[in-house]
């Protein structure tokens, strides 16, 4: 998929990544979200 349009739009790498994420899951926790994409929770 060609990000470039996100970029266009403002968005930062981890935004895209949340939104292609869940875009692949649906509606999930903040927890499921974030061991899904890799995030570290502080």
């Amino acid at each position: 998929m060609d990000l470039s349009l996100f970029k266009k739009l403002g968005l930062s790498d981890k935004e895209i990544k949340v939104y292609l994420t869940l875009l692949e899951y649906g509606a999930i926790s903040v927890r499921s979200l974030a061991e899904l994409a890799d995030f570290r929770r502080v």
